[in-house]
């Protein structure tokens, strides 16, 4: 039976078994003996620390850290006196040191940082050179000088959103994770010499800066400074404000769409989806793969604004939804293509009479066939109109042209497709058009008709009429759509072949 011990690691809270306590205890005071010759000791310790807090919270989470849990992150850090073994062993290059299997197996994945060591502005591009491996920044910092022209300024709005959304990379093990190299021991306590190094060098160099520089430089450098500062501000509110207006923007999208769908669900599962499951699978699709990440982007700002972090179950959570939603979206496309794999047409033609008087004289009307069913509420959407038992469509061509001889005609053609050539034309000839002549009027039904329980497969309604040569034809150039008409008169010749 162990007693149980809380303690603070690396600013993370812990609760430790007592035999784990003893074991970190020591492996901590040996490290403080083993730098206790270098001036940085409590800053090297200080970050192996926060590293080992890491591996505990990722291997423990809210469970008791058990002794097991100490010794697996101790193998990854490996220990004090590896490192003085690693050192007296580079003095004798005949005998070459053990393998630390512990540390060559605890490669640390690569991981974004902005690299405040080797900035211009703010080491973005530093960053973004050791993430991929390019040693030389120069070429992020020209592609980003290069693009910002090209884009006209897209390109510096990327660069302020990385970097604001980028973390610098301050400690030594974030300055490893960034080059991906292992994070242990002996890599912390070389990085953080490394930093004291470049430190002192910077300090003497700008010391020398300051003894050589006239009060007038050092003055332009504190005004430089101070406009510099201000423009960090001012991009950091604008980048605030733009992931604001952009979240704002697609959650507003976001809900007219759910509004939409809802309202439309009923004609959706009537005329488009083949059945309501996939209706639903569809609309829960779309709903997560853009719900998901908005809700990220979210997140990401109340982390930036209020430091707020969810916990290990979110990226699980949202990660599996917007899967699951990618999944869904492409099922539900693939079984949905193939209701329109095969089409069909028909064809109907009728001799119309031709009107007394010379020249025949034809005027064409359009009548409104929507209410010919009798629904009791109607919804428009574009150029359909969802009556109570049918889909109205007001997309009919109608074209006229000169006939072969001194006959006039009228044809209808009726096309749609179907998930297979029997579908597809049962489809066409359920296609309701009518039309109707009275002496020299003839009058068309302004949309064709589908019928509730047939399927929008593309549905088509084309309408010739033939008329000799010689003949006059008057129609509205609207087509009765707008209350004050504009009327054309079209005399038919040999070369007329247009559409109304």
């Amino acid at each position: 039976m162990n007693k149980i011990v809380q303690v603070n690691l690396g600013g993370y809270p812990f609760t430790l078994d007592e035999n784990a306590y003893q074991r970190l205890h020591g492996y901590l005071e040996s490290l403080r003996r083993h730098f206790s010759a270098s001036g940085s000791c409590d800053e090297i310790v200080a970050d192996i620390e926060q590293r080992l807090a890491e591996l505990l919270f990722r291997e423990g989470e809210m469970r008791i850290v058990t002794l097991a849990m100490v010794e697996t992150a101790l193998g990854v850090m490996g220990q004090p006196a590896e490192i003085a073994d690693g050192a007296s062993d580079a003095e004798a290059p005949s005998s070459p040191p053990p393998p630390n299997t512990a540390s060559a197996s605890s490669g640390s994945p690569k991981r974004l940082f902005r690299d405040p060591d080797d900035s211009v502005v703010s080491g973005v591009c530093s960053g973004l050179s050791a993430y991929f491996g390019i040693g030389d920044p120069i070429w992020f910092r020209v592609g980003f000088v290069v693009a910002a022209f090209i884009s006209l300024g897209f390109a510096l709005l990327i660069y302020l959103v990385l970097m604001y959304a980028v973390p610098a990379a301050k400690t030594s093990a974030q300055k490893l994770a960034m080059r991906g190299e292992p994070i242990n021991v002996d890599n912390i306590a070389r990085t953080f010499e490394q930093d004291a190094q470049r430190f002192g060098e910077t300090i003497r160099t700008e010391a020398e800066k300051i003894r050589t520089s006239s009060g007038l430089r050092q003055g332009a450098v504190q005004v430089g400074n101070a406009f510099f500062s201000l423009f960090k501000g001012a991009a950091k509110a604008v980048a605030f404000f733009a992931a604001g207006v952009t979240l704002l923007f697609f959650g507003v999208l976001w809900l007219v769409f759910a509004t939409s769908f809802t309202v439309r669900f009923g004609e959706l599962n009537e005329y488009f989806f083949p059945t309501a499951g996939l209706t639903w699978i569809a609309f829960a699709s779309i709903l997560l793969a853009v719900g998901v990440p908005m809700v990220g982007v979210l997140l990401f700002l109340f982390r930036l604004l209020f430091r707020y972090r969810p916990g290990p179950w979110y990226r699980s959570v949202s990660g599996g939804l917007f899967v699951l939603s990618l999944v869904g979206l492409t099922a539900t496309a693939l079984i949905t293509l193939c209701q329109f794999k095969d089409g069909s047409e028909t064809r109907s033609e009728t001799v119309l009479q031709l009107p007394s008087g010379k020249p025949s004289l034809f005027r064409l009307n359009w009548r409104d066939n929507a209410d010919s069913i009798g629904y009791a509420v109607v919804v428009q959407t574009s150029d359909a109109l969802f009556g109570e038992n049918a889909l109205y469509v007001s997309d009919v061509q109608i074209s006229v042209r000169a006939s072969a001889d001194s006959t006039a005609r009228l044809t209808v053609y009726r096309r749609s497709m179907g998930n297979n050539p029997t579908e597809a034309r049962r489809l066409a000839e359920a296609i309701g058009y009518e039309w109707r002549q009275e002496g020299g009027a003839i009058e068309f039904d302004r949309a064709f008709r589908i019928l509730r329980g047939d399927k929008w497969r593309g549905q088509e309604a084309e309408v010739w009429l033939e008329l000799p040569v010689g003949c006059i034809l008057q129609y509205d150039r609207h087509k009765g759509e707008r209350k004050t008409p504009e009327m054309r008169t079209l005399t038919i010749e040999s070369k007329t072949h247009e559409r109304l």
